[in-house]
């Protein structure tokens, strides 16, 4: 039996396919189909196209860490070994097509003899992690294996799961921000200004016991290596309201030489194939689109819900992500505490409360249901949350595709191996953190460290930071003095 490998973007119960066949047909005598596909097969164009891509991409990427084009690449010049190995790899980080594709070589016999039992945990595994097409294969292989057999591939398959380590789909909840009493503006880059270049900073920092910013790091930024500089020289000048303790916290800085504007971002997808690369399975043009959709959400200041119904275009971005009435607004509501979303009228009247939490004194239902909600000048859903100075924030709420989410493609990026993707994650996820600790990341094991310290656990933290200087790792050396 030949099965193709390739890559196939999922979500939920809606499959968009983008494989390609990379080995010819070849007659079975396994007893199941001559022929099955990964999800469907696509024109001889496309297959050309992943051809060019991981001939062009794979043979430039520098990350130490495995690499799921790295694995199809491998696999094409049948290199099986280094497939295995790379596809391996990514298992404990939940990799559905990984796990197919293990499997898929298994009851091809590449670069091993056939393996049946081997086959259906891999196979199995895919189920679980969410593959669409691997529970057809598990119904075709499962009836054919003896008593003994069957027990030795859940045998197999107990051990498979048990190394998986990334089990949840959601990050947890954003931290709340430190709360600053004196902001410096950073400066615009010439060059980029120049260039007219937009993009954004996610600046990780530690604030001393007066408040005073005393080491800055890049956790998250985009373009890579443009903004940075100056986003970490102002936020360095920045302070904080004095606690008397050490603290951690993030901010974002947005660079843009006005509003954002759809033909610009559809200008540069367009110009790096961004969206062709990432749908083809590369790991950092998934990354980099992203991080574009992380800054049009965060400039658009719309709370954006992934909806399987709704359409996808990847010629244009959603419009309603770059009207200038979508921006964050922040209203005083009497007696309003935590967070609801609302339905509200033509009218600006709210006449449904969808959802409430982290309520105090009076319920959502009795301060906002068929009452006029601030600043709500069309008819749709809008999320209210609370915020330190008694103000409410108030957002209106846009269902979208999950392909024109951020987190989509940054988790995607993450499972396929991309380690900017993989640090994104982890500053909001226990289980990506704890991922990269396994893999002795030294960003994370500095930061990491440094939070443990200041939580009590002085000597695991310290363990830390050693490990992150041995890597040479600088920011580490600082906060050790520091700390």
């Amino acid at each position: 039996m030949a099965i193709y490998l390739g890559y196939s973007s999922h979500h939920a119960n809606r499959t968009r396919v983008f494989d390609t066949q990379v080995r010819s047909p070849q007659t079975s005598n396994h007893g199941f189909e001559t022929q099955i596909s990964l999800s469907c097969q696509l024109s001889k164009g496309i297959f050309m196209f992943r051809k060019l891509l991981l001939t062009v991409l794979v043979l430039h990427h520098t990350a130490a860490y495995a690499n799921f084009l790295t694995g199809l690449q491998a696999y094409e010049k049948k290199d099986y070994a280094t497939a295995q190995y790379e596809f391996s790899a990514l298992l404990p980080i939940a990799n559905e097509q990984a796990a197919f594709n293990l499997a898929a070589m298994a009851i091809n016999g590449e670069g091993q003899a056939t393996d049946k039992v081997k086959a259906l945990a891999y196979f199995e595994l895919a189920v679980a992690l969410g593959h669409p097409e691997a529970a057809t294969m598990v119904t075709k292989i499962k009836p054919k294996l003896s008593a003994a057999q069957s027990a030795a591939a859940t045998a197999l398959l107990a051990k498979l799961t048990q190394g998986v380590m990334i089990n949840k789909n959601l990050p947890d909840e954003n931290p709340v921000e430190l709360e600053a009493i004196k902001r410096v503006s950073p400066e615009y880059p010439e060059d980029a200004a120049r260039n007219g270049w937009f993009g954004y900073v996610t600046i990780r920092y530690m604030v001393d016991e007066q408040g005073a910013v005393i080491a800055v790091d890049t956790l998250d930024s985009f373009p890579e290596k443009v903004f940075e500089r100056a986003a970490m020289k102002a936020v360095k000048r920045w302070r904080y309201q004095p606690t008397g303790k050490k603290q951690l916290g993030t901010v974002k800085m947005t660079f843009t030489m006005g509003p954002l504007q759809q033909h610009a971002m559809q200008k540069w997808l367009k110009q790096y194939n961004v969206w062709s690369y990432a749908i083809a399975g590369s790991p950092q043009h998934q990354e980099a689109l992203g991080s574009l959709l992380h800054l049009v959400n965060n400039n658009s200041g719309l709370i954006l819900e992934e909806n399987e119904a709704a359409t996808f275009n990847a010629e244009a971005l959603p419009v309603e992500l770059f009207r200038e009435k979508a921006g964050i607004r922040s209203q005083v509501i009497e007696h309003f505490h935590g967070y609801a979303k609302v339905e509200v009228n033509d009218q600006g009247v709210v006449t449904k409360i969808l959802e409430a939490k982290h309520q105090q004194a009076r319920s959502a239902k009795d301060i906002l249901l068929n009452k006029p909600l601030p600043k709500a000048d069309t008819a749709g859903i809008y999320s209210l949350t609370s915020q330190l100075d008694n103000k409410v924030v108030i957002n209106k709420v846009l269902a979208i595709n999950p392909l024109y989410s951020y987190y989509y493609w940054w988790k995607t990026a993450a499972k396929n191996g991309d380690l900017r993707a993989q640090r994104f994650l982890a500053a909001h996820d226990k289980e990506w953190e704890n991922y990269l600790l396994t893999k002795d990341d030294p960003q994370v094991q500095t930061w990491v460290g440094a939070r443990m310290i200041l939580d009590g656990d002085t000597a695991n933290g310290k363990a830390l930071l050693a490990k992150a200087r041995e890597q040479n790792y600088a920011l580490a050396q600082e906060l050790t003095d520091t700390l």
